[in-house]
C-alpha cells in the first residue's frame, strides 16, 4: 500500500465460471483464481501496448520494472 496507495480503493468482482465458459482478462488487469475443480487455463502475453500504459500510469502504478 505504501509504494501504491491507490490500490487500497480498488474494487473486485467476482465470476464463477461453468463448463465450456472462457474468460478474457486484458493486459495488466489483477486476478486470483480459486479452483474447485480439476480446471485448465492459457496465458498469453500480447504486450506492453502504449493503449494500456496510459491506463495503468493514470491508476498510479508505475508501469516500469523494478
Amino acid at each position: 500500500m505504501e509504494r501504491f496507495p491507490q490500490f487500497a480503493s480498488a474494487m473486485g468482482n467476482e465470476v464463477i465460471l461453468e463448463a465450456g465458459d472462457a474468460l478474457y482478462l486484458p493486459n495488466n488487469w489483477f486476478h486470483h483464481i480459486i479452483s474447485l475443480e480439476l480446471n485448465f487455463q492459457c496465458n498469453t502475453r500480447s504486450g506492453w501496448g502504449d493503449e494500456y500504459m496510459q491506463e495503468i500510469r493514470e491508476c498510479g502504478f508505475d508501469t516500469k520494472p523494478s
